[in-house]
């Protein structure tokens, strides 16, 4: 689980925002070090993710994770428009060394609860055994996470892998 104080970073960009400053990442990271945080949750709201392509995201994942070195618990958001694409990033995630995994809604096209079930369970799976955290945010996402539900998840907690 994380722990801690974490901040939503920024993804920094050049070229008018048309390709990832990877040589930004590192003094982004050492500044919120620097400032005391515990860790860092990249790709999220302020780090525009969702707006990247797959290779773009799972590049930044990856210097978050390095730039990090240990000194930041390093949470990488994974939510996609599509459930594939979002197991993709969850199971990415895990593999260079993440420290947890959120994931928001599908944006724009609202899933029924089951569906939505379906869709954190899955991206769950794919980065088991990293935490994992429904990321809601309803006016990202078009509609909100239900608190509780019949379908067991409740907002804001981990997803149990069964």
């Amino acid at each position: 689980m994380l722990k801690g104080a974490l901040a939503a970073s920024i993804t920094p960009l050049r070229d008018g925002g048309a390709a990832i400053d990877e040589a930004g990442i590192g003094p982004v990271v050492d500044f919120l070090h620097r400032g005391g945080l515990d860790g860092v949750l990249a790709l999220g709201t302020n780090g525009e993710g969702i707006l990247l392509s797959q290779e773009e995201r799972r590049r930044v994942a990856q210097l978050y994770v390095e730039a990090s070195a240990g000194r930041l618990q390093i949470a990488v958001h994974a939510g996609a428009q599509s459930t594939a694409d979002t197991v993709v990033l969850s199971a990415h995630a895990a593999e260079i060394g993440a420290d947890a995994v959120a994931v928001i809604a599908p944006p724009y096209f609202k899933l029924d609860e089951a569906s939505l079930l379906d869709h954190f369970t899955a991206a769950a799976a794919a980065c088991a055994p990293l935490p994992f955290y429904v990321y809601e945010f309803a006016i990202t996402s078009g509609y909100p996470v239900p608190p509780t539900s019949s379908t067991g998840y409740a907002s804001g907690h981990r997803i149990s892998r069964g």
